[in-house]
């Protein structure tokens, strides 16, 4: 299970301050079009990874993509951090703070 660290520090590159503005929003506009978009874009690299994706709950995977779209979306972009951490159950927890003009 570790080995999914990997898939999210590939997540946090394409959503750090840097490459945000590279993203188009539309990618994300509904959740067959995340996965490919991830894959595409080799966050998603191995069937396990995939299937590991799969297996979130519906909820949980529209949740992170809404606030993905959200942050895609703002003038300016939000940059998004992801974490993950093992655990028994599926969880999200979600902070929002948005990007200012000073700020990234």
């Amino acid at each position: 299970m570790p080995g999914y660290q990997l898939m999210v520090y590939r997540l946090n590159r394409l959503f750090d301050p840097e490459y945000i503005d590279n993203l188009n929003p539309e990618l994300i506009d509904n959740a067959d079009l995340v996965i490919q978009a991830l894959q595409d874009r080799e966050v998603v690299k191995t069937s396990n990874e995939l299937a590991y994706l799969m297996a979130w709950p519906a909820g949980i995977r529209e949740a992170v993509r809404a606030v993905a779209h959200s942050a895609l979306t703002r003038t300016p972009r939000s940059p998004i951090t992801f974490a993950w951490a093992p655990a028994y159950d599926y969880e999200v927890t979600i902070w929002d703070v948005a990007a200012t003009a000073g700020g990234p």
